[in-house]
């Protein structure tokens, strides 16, 4: 399993800093620094969003954060990339297994990044 712990504050998938979202979708293209990539699930915490994005959530990971304190949650979420330049990219699938998304200074989506992000040679 995989640890995805989620810095984003304001993203409406953060649930006490693990991501909640049932899929997720980093992009970036040939990316050469983590500030470079993007994590494309990210939503900005509305009423709106909040009631578009229930068909979207793991239900069965947010009850296992329910009963667990750690801070880092094992989600079973399906973790998609399509930085060509990443390390951890195989086939379009990220093979990390602790995966950090923090906010770097922009407030927008493309300032929602993949710190585990590792350039491959």
């Amino acid at each position: 399993m995989i640890s995805l712990r989620c810095n984003v504050n304001k993203c409406i998938n953060n649930s006490s800093k693990v991501c909640n979202a049932e899929n997720v979708n980093i992009v970036g293209g040939d990316s050469h620094t983590s500030k470079d990539t993007c994590c494309y699930t990210f939503r900005e915490n509305s009423f709106k969003n909040s009631l578009s994005n229930l068909s979207s959530l793991d239900y069965f990971g947010e009850l296992k954060q329910i009963f667990n304190s750690s801070s880092s949650t094992q989600v079973e979420t399906r973790i998609s990339c399509d930085v060509k330049s990443c390390y951890h990219n195989s086939l379009g699938n990220c093979t990390a297994q602790n995966i950090n998304v923090v906010q770097s200074f922009n407030n927008d989506r493309s300032g929602i990044c993949c710190e585990t992000f590792i350039e491959a040679y």
